[in-house]
């Protein structure tokens, strides 16, 4: 081959390899300046590390963020969030998470993180909708194996960083451009793997029992670095799937707690009772489920009968409760009886809760404290009796027989409402059908 001809092939090769290049980046502007703006999103580690090929288990959660990078010597004005992160399941299905709104401008000159998204792999994922808004279906699940593909897109018109005053400094006399037009970043793919038994660990390892002996102690992590250092293990620890011995470890644990450690709100017990909880359920939905599960919801049907003896003012053991209509121990509870078939349980939980869903018999005194004693028992009572199903198609007779005399009567429906001066109490709404009730729900009013 002569000079020449090597010299068109060598030129010829550069320039598909450009054009592939080109091609494989898909964070290329369309109009304007948009040249000098780019953006990629990056999975993250535990440990804060990039991670290039993110990989899950069923429940485990998954930080990304969004980074937009000014090119160039100049400063940009750019938005400081308002991105939009889209998801293609292994079934092809295309799915966007887009809070909507839009952001002030900021001066920028290399780069900042546009936006922070935590992606649960849990069934019916929440905010997710279909690209044009509509709701996605029950059916979607990101529990299931497979590649799923996330890249995240931004989009500006021309003159949108005039609604607010942007944010940044520049140096006197000069003017910024700003950056409009649209991106999109390149595409991330996230292995969502299968919870197999060959990967499930179901014992503890020395290092989970070393630092589970720590925490016990009992020592104050904010003063004792070796216990703090404990604490962020095992936390880091329960959130993956497979370590269900650890997970089955800290119920034991738990089960063995004196009455003293458990009085204590800010003992060693209720941390890890919190991580316990937090890996089981999210609130709305199981997460990782395991042989620790069963052992952990009798462990809260046994600290709701004694939380229930309780009298005011010992009630810090529940945080929060002034806003929330159950406490996080009974919710799970219900979600665990009603995934599994617990004829047992269900039958103690209800009577528990019917034996404590009462309106006071004289009005309390107006006490912060011991009003939200009775905004969680009430709320807890109700929402487990509502939640199991109990109320359905009860005459309003059997309804007084649990509740007592209602609050308020209307023409097809009747309540029972917390009455105080804290800014929101309790109400229990039931509507009426033909004499049976139709639907029950308690919220804060």
């Amino acid at each position: 081959m002569n000079k020449a001809k090597a010299g068109v092939f060598v030129f010829v090769a550069l320039m598909i390899c450009w054009g592939e290049m080109r091609a494989a980046d898909n964070s290329a502007p369309t109009t304007g300046p948009v040249s000098r703006v780019a953006i990629s999103l990056r999975a993250l580690k535990p440990n804060r590390q990039y991670w290039h090929e993110p990989e899950a288990y069923p429940g485990e959660h998954i930080e990304f963020i969004a980074v937009l990078e000014v090119k160039g010597e100049a400063p940009l004005i750019v938005p400081t969030s308002g991105g939009v992160l889209h998801l293609r399941t292994p079934d092809g299905v295309h799915l966007v998470l887009d809070y909507g709104g839009r952001s002030r401008g900021q001066v920028v000159r290399t780069s900042l993180v546009l936006d922070t998204y935590h992606i649960s792999m849990m069934d019916s994922p929440h905010s997710w909708t279909l690209p044009g808004g509509e709701a996605i279906g029950k059916d979607i699940s990101f529990r299931k194996p497979g590649k799923y593909q996330l890249w995240c897109s931004i989009e500006r018109s021309a003159g949108w960083h005039e609604e607010h005053p942007v944010a940044g400094t520049t140096e006197a006399g000069t003017t910024v451009e700003a950056w409009s037009g649209k991106v999109s970043s390149k595409v991330v793919f996230l292995t969502v793997k299968a919870l197999t038994k060959d990967v499930i660990q179901d014992r503890p390892s020395p290092k989970n029992l070393d630092d589970l002996r720590i925490i016990k102690q009992g020592k104050n992590p904010i003063d004792d670095e070796e216990t703090k250092d404990a604490y962020a293990c095992v936390r880091k620890e329960m959130e993956l799937a497979p370590n269900d011995g650890l997970a089955k470890a800290i119920v034991d644990l738990l089960q063995e707690g004196t009455a003293e450690v458990r009085s204590d709100p800010s003992s060693w017990w209720w941390k890890l009772e919190g991580m316990a909880i937090r890996r089981a359920w999210d609130g709305q939905r199981f997460r990782v489920e395991g042989s620790y599960l069963r052992p952990l919801v009798d462990l809260q049907v046994d600290l709701l009968k004694k939380w229930y003896k309780q009298e005011p003012p010992e009630v810090s053991l529940y945080r929060g409760v002034d806003y929330s209509m159950m406490i996080p121990e009974a919710a799970l509870l219900v979600a665990y009886i009603r995934a599994n078939d617990a004829p047992e349980l269900r039958k103690s939980a209800v009577n528990m809760a019917a034996a404590h869903a009462r309106l006071p018999k004289e009005q309390p005194a107006e006490d912060p404290i011991i009003h939200r004693y009775h905004h969680a028992r009430l709320g807890t009572s109700w929402g487990i009796l509502i939640g199991l199903g109990v109320f359905d198609g009860m005459s309003l007779e059997e309804l007084k027989a649990i509740l007592g005399e209602p609050t308020r009567t209307y023409e097809d429906a009747v309540e029972w409402y917390y009455s105080s001066q804290m800014h929101v109490n309790p109400c229990l709404h039931i509507q009426l059908k033909d004499g049976k009730v139709a639907k029950a729900e308690g919220f804060l009013r």
